[in-house]
């Protein structure tokens, strides 16, 4: 998966929870407005996030999704697949279409990866 390279030159991939600082104030800040303080200030059970992607404009970050990682069995064959978490936009950025971008992103990294 290292070597993806994202089509979009506005988004970036983030691994895990290694995040630049203005990366984790925007995930934290949009957490608590849209899950309250409980979410980002409570040791609360959550499934491990593997990949992050964040979309900017050109005023900084405007969404987020975290991605975790899956392998399943169909038919006999195993499938990678993932589970979308914190899908988040800035409220002043919603209506324009970037969860919808960063979906595509998504879905394109892991059928490519």
């Amino acid at each position: 998966m290292n070597n993806f390279q994202l089509i979009n030159p506005n988004v970036d991939l983030a691994k895990g929870n290694d995040l630049s600082a203005s990366q984790k104030v925007f995930v934290n800040h949009w957490s608590e407005v849209y899950f309250g303080t409980l979410a980002t200030s409570q040791d609360i059970d959550q499934a491990p996030v593997h990949w992050r992607l964040f979309l900017r404009d050109a005023n900084g970050f405007v969404s987020h999704v975290a991605l975790t990682e899956f392998r399943i069995e169909v038919d006999g064959r195993e499938q990678k697949t993932a589970a979308v978490g914190g899908l988040l936009t800035a409220q002043d950025a919603m209506g324009k279409g970037y969860a919808n971008q960063l979906m595509d992103v998504a879905e394109e990294f892991f059928s490519t990866s």
